[in-house]
């Protein structure tokens, strides 16, 4: 698990074995996005309340097809990072959400996206979300 409690100015898990993941993931110490440095070297970064307002969880889909959805606080932060598998992270934010896994193609795709609301998935790219 990385703890995004850390005193320390960043925590880091290196220890991934698919080509898609990323060879560290970090969360700074003011806990309000998440870093990510992939295997070609280039590094994304994003923000809590996007990975929030992004989440494919069932309750946020369900949420969503209900028109409930409200936007994630600009102030959400993270607080935990566990690793899921080889394949993906669960990310548990501020708000108490902690139902959401973040496949490593989807993580790339959000961090192309970076806006605090939901990223509209193509068909084709529907499969990011099954990985």
């Amino acid at each position: 698990m990385i703890d995004a409690g850390s005193t320390a100015p960043k925590t880091t898990y290196e220890k991934f074995s698919e080509e898609t993941a990323p060879v560290t993931i970090s969360v700074p110490k003011e806990k309000d996005e998440l870093s990510l440095t992939w295997p070609d070297g280039s590094v994304a970064k994003i923000t809590a309340p996007c990975l929030r307002a992004n989440c494919n969880s069932a309750q946020s889909k369900s949420i969503m097809m209900k028109n409930l959805e409200v936007p994630p606080s600009p102030d959400l932060k993270i607080k935990a990072v566990k690793p899921v598998g080889t394949y993906a992270v669960n990310i548990v934010f501020s708000d108490g959400f902690d139902r959401g896994i973040y496949p490593w193609s989807y993580l790339r795709k959000l961090s192309e996206f970076q806006k605090p609301e939901r990223m509209m998935v193509d068909e084709k790219d529907s499969d990011l979300l099954m990985q």
